[in-house]
């Protein structure tokens, strides 16, 4: 509700303000404008390639980037609130730019230096720049459909 804090920081509210406005202003009208481009637009064009320029002047692409390559750090309170606002306006979206917060983190955490020296410039340089990760579940998902044991198994 709006006019609660629900015990947030001064830079929470402020935070969950400003990706309200956004959403409010921004990301609404362009899903409204542009509902059906998704379908029927050429593959090349049907990427919201718009909203991340968008978003990037807000600086959330930075969450989870290490400052020292111009990114800032982010408590996961302050990310939950952002995600809950940016999914109000469309779940895709904030999907694509949690993913980036999320390996921006993981990256910035266990990646050798000279790796985020050559990829963190780089993905703040090009908002429509993307990480994605790939994963499976040893002993579950696609394991579970092998016949045998076979070398792609628990990848």
């Amino acid at each position: 509700m709006e006019g609660r804090d629900y015990g947030l920081t001064e830079d929470q509210i402020g935070m969950r303000g400003l990706c309200r406005k956004f959403v409010d202003e921004v990301v609404i009208p362009f899903v409204k404008e542009n509902h059906e481009r998704e379908w029927y637009a050429p593959p090349e064009e049907r990427w919201p390639k718009e909203l991340m320029y968008e978003v990037d002047k807000l600086g959330i692409r930075a969450l989870g980037v290490p400052e020292k390559y111009g990114g800032m750090s982010v408590d996961t309170l302050t990310m939950a609130i952002i995600i809950e606002e940016l999914g109000r306006g469309n779940p895709g979206f904030t999907n694509t730019l949690t993913q980036g917060i999320k390996l921006s983190a993981l990256l910035a955490r266990i990646s050798p230096e000279h790796l985020q020296d050559k990829w963190f410039p780089e993905y703040l340089q090009d908002p429509t720049f993307l990480m994605a990760n790939c994963m499976t579940e040893s002993q579950g998902a696609s394991d579970r459909a092998l016949p045998y044991n076979v070398p792609e198994a628990s990848l």
